[in-house]
Formats: C-alpha cells, structure tokens, sequence
C-alpha cells in the first residue's frame, strides 16, 4: 500500500520589454495504489493492483490572461502474469491495464514480452499499446496550453539482445512506436512561443545501445547511445518537432554500503524546430555530478549539480537549456 502528496510552485517571467508575462502556478497531486503479488504456482507470479491520482491547479493571472484552476483524476486496475516454467530459457509476461480518466472514454491496453536465456547472453521482445492523457499544464498553461488536446493512443514494440563482452555487458535494441494524436509543441507565432497540439498519425523507429563495465574499486561505468533514424509526422510528412537525431550518455558512478557519487555526460543531437525542416537546433552536451549519502533509518540525502559548464544553447526554440542547477532531495522509507 502507497500514498503519496506531492506539490510545485513554479513561478514563470519572461522580461520581454513589447509583452512582459509574469505568471505564478502552483500544483498539488494526491495519490494512493494497492499492489499484492503472490505465486500462484511453480511456472506462475501474478502482480495485481489498483491506482488513483488526482491533480488540481492554480494558473496565476498575467498581464493577458486571467487566472485559471483546473483539477484532473484517474483510476486504473492491473493484472499482470509472469510465466517461467522451472528449467526453462523461456519466460513470458502477459499484463492488461484498464484506465478511468477523467472526462474520457476508459481504454484497456494489453502488454506481452518473451525473454529467451542463450547461455550468459538474453534475448527479449516485447508489444503493447500506449495510453496517455494530456497533463494539466499542456491543457490550460496561461497563453500557451490548448484546452482541446486530444489522448495519445499508441502501440510500441522493441527487439533486443544483451551479451556479456570483456568484463562488461553490452546490448542493442529496435524499437519503435506507432502513435496516434500525439501530443508535440509546435511554433504559435514569429517570437518562438509553442504550444501543443496534436499529430494524427506519428511514427518512430530507433536503435538503443548500451555498454556497462566495471573499472576496478566499486567505479562502474556506463555508456549508452541512441539512434533515430525515423521520427515522423505522417500526417504532414515531416519530422516530429524537437525529436533529437540521437542522445547519447556516459555515467561514471562508485556504489558503496553508505552511498554512492559519480558524474555523468549527457548529449542531445540536433533538432528541427518548424514543420518545414529548415530550423534546426544545434546538438549539445551537458556534465553533471551527484553523491547520495545514507543516514539511516531508510533515510537518504541526495545532492546534484546539473550542466556544470553553464551551456546555453537552445533545447527549444528561443529557450535555452536551464544554467548550472543545484539540487537537493531528502527521501524516506519504511519497511514492515
């Protein structure tokens, strides 16, 4: 059993001399989910639960806009099942979620994936459709968000491999996800301002590579890489908006019995970022660092410190990538 609350306040001003906006919202969301999972024979673990979840808003006045509240709720239910017979290099995942949104029709979507054990080596594949509601700031953000959007429906796949190689452990995957009224930002005027709006019909294809190897004195290190070579908008025939040619990453971390520190190295390629393909966003990288301490009693205290060398370049269109950010998070858990 699990309850949560969680809250933000964001406030958001843009100084532009012609159209200053300056705006406050803040955001609550309440949650709770009952999850059991229990074997129910030799060959069979079945995981079965319910969640709920409901958010409201406050949408601060700005200079054009009056304030806005707006509140939003689901429920769902799952089951799932997971096959493995004893002795077996074959294992199955079998799962169904049905879910209750608010002011939307309920839709089940259905998930299955087949695990293959080849000596140290795994091979995997998996299918299910996608279901994702459109969030509050999407919907009613003061100038920008769009009232009308739609659900994403969608379908993904992927087909992957992982093998032991040297001291490490490599893998490759194809994916890619086929999708209905998916919800991108788009250009709304000539300043660079978007906002979302819906594609009928998208399709993505991608290759994910991943290499972990361990470096001696509890250091790990792990690369990763990931390649689109299809992001389209069927509809228009054009790219998606702000769907990277490729991210990549390097994650340096030693884990200890008190904790863990590392450092890492994002990187996002370029981007288009108007439906004719000729604004494109040049590619960029990011370093930043962590260390997690455990202070006991399932308590723990993380600190991070994001794009170190303060890069500006823009992640969307005349909006630049967030400057050296400082982070503090304090978590607790409890065990019966």
């Amino acid at each position: 059993v699990q309850g949560y609350a969680d809250g933000r306040r964001l406030h958001f001003f843009d100084p532009a001399p012609s159209f200053p906006y300056d705006t406050l919202t803040t955001l609550a969301t309440r949650g709770a989910s009952v999850r059991d999972v229990w074997t129910a024979n030799p060959s069979n673990t079945i995981v079965a639960g319910f969640d709920t979840r409901g958010d409201r808003a406050t949408f601060g006045a700005s200079y054009y806009v009056a304030p806005t509240v707006a509140s939003d709720a689901t429920t769902a239910w799952y089951a799932e099942d997971d096959v493995h017979a004893p002795a077996s290099p074959l294992s199955y995942s079998l799962g169904l979620r049905r879910e209750h949104p608010q002011g939307v029709a309920a839709v089940t979507v259905p998930s299955i994936g087949v695990t293959d054990a080849l000596g140290d080596g795994t091979l995997k594949a998996n299918y299910a459709r996608s279901f994702r509601t459109p969030t509050l700031d999407e919907r009613y953000f003061p100038g920008f968000g769009t009232p009308t959007l739609q659900p994403e429906y969608g379908a993904t796949f992927d087909l992957g491999i992982s093998e032991p190689a040297g001291r490490g452990l490599a893998s490759l995957t194809y994916f890619g996800t086929d999708t209905n009224n998916l919800i991108v930002d788009v250009p709304i005027d000539s300043f660079g301002d978007v906002a979302p709006e819906n594609v009928a019909r998208a399709r993505v294809r991608g290759f994910d590579s991943s290499y972990t190897t361990p470096l001696g004195g509890g250091l790990a290190l792990t690369a990763s890489y990931t390649d689109y070579p299809e992001a389209r908008d069927l509809t228009e025939n054009t790219r998606i908006l702000y769907r990277p040619a490729a991210t990549g990453g390097l994650r340096l971390e030693r884990d200890g019995s008190r904790g863990a520190y590392g450092a890492d190295l994002d990187y996002v390629g370029r981007r288009y970022a108007d439906e004719s393909d000729k604004t494109q966003l040049p590619q960029f990288a990011t370093i930043g660092a962590f260390a997690r301490r455990s202070l006991g009693g399932g308590t723990a205290i993380t600190l991070r410190l994001d794009n170190l060398t303060g890069e500006r370049v823009q992640e969307s269109f005349g909006y630049p990538v967030m400057g050296p950010t400082l982070s503090l998070t304090v978590s607790q858990a409890w065990h019966r």
